[in-house]
Protein backbone atom coordinates (compact mmCIF):
# COMPACT_ATOMS: atom_id res chain seq x y z
CA UNK A 1 0.00 0.00 0.00
CA UNK A 2 0.97 3.79 -0.17
CA UNK A 3 1.66 3.94 3.57
CA UNK A 4 3.48 0.75 3.73
CA UNK A 5 5.98 2.24 0.97
CA UNK A 6 5.72 5.48 2.09
CA UNK A 7 6.96 4.74 5.37
CA UNK A 8 10.31 2.17 4.16
CA UNK A 9 13.19 3.24 5.80
CA UNK A 10 16.72 2.07 4.97
CA UNK A 11 16.60 -1.03 7.08
CA UNK A 12 14.41 -2.40 4.83
CA UNK A 13 16.91 -3.14 2.61
CA UNK A 14 19.81 -6.02 2.59
CA UNK A 15 21.85 -4.62 0.13
CA UNK A 16 24.17 -7.73 0.75
CA UNK A 17 21.70 -9.98 -0.49
CA UNK A 18 19.87 -7.27 -2.47
CA UNK A 19 16.34 -8.05 -0.95
CA UNK A 20 13.70 -5.20 -0.03
CA UNK A 21 12.03 -6.49 2.75
CA UNK A 22 8.53 -4.65 4.28
CA UNK A 23 5.39 -5.74 6.45
CA UNK A 24 1.56 -4.81 5.57
CA UNK A 25 0.90 -2.47 8.71
CA UNK A 26 -2.67 -3.57 8.28
CA UNK A 27 -1.31 -7.20 8.89
CA UNK A 28 1.38 -6.22 11.80
CA UNK A 29 -0.97 -7.75 14.43
CA UNK A 30 -0.96 -10.96 12.36
CA UNK A 31 2.24 -11.73 11.82
CA UNK A 32 2.41 -14.83 13.90
CA UNK A 33 1.27 -17.12 11.01
CA UNK A 34 3.56 -17.88 8.52
CA UNK A 35 0.84 -16.55 5.66
CA UNK A 36 1.55 -12.90 6.78
CA UNK A 37 5.08 -12.90 7.64
CA UNK A 38 6.87 -9.12 6.05
CA UNK A 39 7.65 -10.11 1.94
CA UNK A 40 10.72 -10.42 1.07
CA UNK A 41 11.73 -8.92 -3.05
CA UNK A 42 14.78 -9.40 -4.69
CA UNK A 43 16.03 -5.98 -5.96
CA UNK A 44 16.09 -6.06 -9.43
CA UNK A 45 18.97 -3.62 -11.43
CA UNK A 46 15.66 -0.86 -12.08
CA UNK A 47 14.97 -1.08 -8.34
CA UNK A 48 18.66 -0.62 -7.35
CA UNK A 49 19.20 2.39 -9.39
CA UNK A 50 16.35 3.64 -7.65
CA UNK A 51 17.04 2.87 -4.53
CA UNK A 52 20.64 3.79 -4.51
CA UNK A 53 19.42 7.47 -5.05
CA UNK A 54 17.76 7.34 -2.00
CA UNK A 55 18.84 8.31 2.12
CA UNK A 56 21.43 5.70 3.13
CA UNK A 57 20.07 6.45 6.85
CA UNK A 58 16.28 6.75 8.00
CA UNK A 59 13.08 6.86 5.99
CA UNK A 60 13.70 6.53 2.56
CA UNK A 61 11.02 9.16 1.47
CA UNK A 62 11.65 11.59 4.80
CA UNK A 63 8.88 13.48 3.21
CA UNK A 64 6.29 11.35 2.23
CA UNK A 65 6.67 9.58 5.44
CA UNK A 66 5.67 12.21 7.52
CA UNK A 67 2.46 13.17 5.36
CA UNK A 68 -0.76 10.93 6.12
CA UNK A 69 -2.15 8.48 4.39
CA UNK A 70 -5.42 10.72 2.78
CA UNK A 71 -3.27 14.07 2.31
CA UNK A 72 -0.84 12.06 -0.37
CA UNK A 73 -4.39 10.29 -1.64
CA UNK A 74 -5.22 13.82 -2.58
CA UNK A 75 -2.02 15.58 -3.54
CA UNK A 76 -2.20 12.11 -6.33
CA UNK A 77 -5.47 13.19 -7.18
CA UNK A 78 -5.00 17.26 -7.43
CA UNK A 79 -2.05 16.26 -9.59
CA UNK A 80 -4.15 13.64 -11.70
CA UNK A 81 -6.30 16.16 -12.59
CA UNK A 82 -3.63 19.02 -13.23
CA UNK A 83 -1.79 16.52 -16.19
CA UNK A 84 -6.12 15.57 -17.51
CA UNK A 85 -5.14 12.00 -16.17
CA UNK A 86 -8.80 10.10 -15.39
CA UNK A 87 -9.61 6.66 -13.34
CA UNK A 88 -6.50 6.19 -11.43
CA UNK A 89 -5.73 6.44 -7.87
CA UNK A 90 -2.35 5.47 -5.57
CA UNK A 91 -4.19 2.37 -5.04
CA UNK A 92 -4.58 1.64 -8.68
CA UNK A 93 -0.46 0.51 -8.49
CA UNK A 94 -1.63 -2.87 -6.17
CA UNK A 95 -3.87 -3.29 -8.89
CA UNK A 96 -1.34 -2.69 -11.83
CA UNK A 97 1.05 -4.50 -9.91
CA UNK A 98 -0.72 -7.54 -9.57
CA UNK A 99 -2.13 -8.07 -13.15
CA UNK A 100 1.28 -7.77 -14.34
CA UNK A 101 2.93 -9.97 -11.99
CA UNK A 102 0.25 -12.82 -13.07
CA UNK A 103 0.72 -11.43 -17.27
CA UNK A 104 4.42 -12.48 -16.22
CA UNK A 105 3.76 -15.52 -14.99
CA UNK A 106 4.83 -14.95 -11.76
CA UNK A 107 3.48 -17.90 -8.93
CA UNK A 108 0.65 -16.60 -7.27
CA UNK A 109 1.74 -17.32 -3.95
CA UNK A 110 4.77 -15.04 -4.53
CA UNK A 111 2.95 -12.39 -5.75
CA UNK A 112 0.23 -13.03 -2.71
CA UNK A 113 3.27 -12.66 0.16
CA UNK A 114 4.57 -8.85 -1.80
CA UNK A 115 1.16 -7.82 -1.70
CA UNK A 116 0.18 -8.81 1.88
CA UNK A 117 -3.08 -10.99 0.67
CA UNK A 118 -3.77 -13.64 2.93
CA UNK A 119 -6.38 -14.95 0.44
CA UNK A 120 -6.46 -16.31 -2.80
CA UNK A 121 -9.96 -15.00 -3.88
CA UNK A 122 -8.71 -11.93 -2.38
CA UNK A 123 -5.19 -11.67 -4.73
CA UNK A 124 -7.43 -12.94 -7.85
CA UNK A 125 -9.67 -10.39 -7.54
CA UNK A 126 -6.77 -7.78 -7.98
CA UNK A 127 -4.87 -9.41 -11.07
CA UNK A 128 -8.39 -10.05 -13.00
CA UNK A 129 -7.71 -7.49 -15.20
CA UNK A 130 -4.27 -9.23 -16.80
CA UNK A 131 -4.00 -9.48 -20.71
CA UNK A 132 -2.65 -12.64 -20.76
CA UNK A 133 -1.35 -14.53 -24.11
CA UNK A 134 0.01 -17.88 -22.98
CA UNK A 135 3.15 -19.16 -24.87
CA UNK A 136 3.03 -22.08 -26.93
CA UNK A 137 3.95 -25.58 -24.45
CA UNK A 138 7.48 -26.11 -27.01
CA UNK A 139 8.39 -22.30 -26.07
CA UNK A 140 7.53 -22.49 -22.38
CA UNK A 141 9.14 -26.10 -21.23
CA UNK A 142 12.50 -25.27 -23.81
CA UNK A 143 12.73 -22.52 -20.90
CA UNK A 144 12.16 -24.33 -17.86
CA UNK A 145 13.49 -27.93 -18.90
CA UNK A 146 16.06 -28.46 -21.59
CA UNK A 147 14.07 -30.71 -24.48
CA UNK A 148 16.75 -32.91 -25.14
CA UNK A 149 14.93 -36.41 -24.15
CA UNK A 150 17.76 -38.62 -26.72
CA UNK A 151 19.90 -39.94 -23.73
CA UNK A 152 16.68 -40.84 -21.87
CA UNK A 153 15.71 -42.42 -24.95
CA UNK A 154 18.56 -44.35 -25.13
CA UNK A 155 18.77 -45.95 -21.97
CA UNK A 156 15.16 -47.03 -22.03
CA UNK A 157 15.92 -49.17 -25.10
Amino acid sequence: SQSDAATLTSSNINWRDGVLTYERAKLADQYIEAATMPARIRIGPRLRVLLEKLPKQGPLFPHISQIGANHRASEFRRRCRQLAIEGISLHSFRYSWAERAKAAGYPQRWAQSALGHNSRAVHDAYARGADITCPSLEEYSSKIIPFDNTQQWAAQR
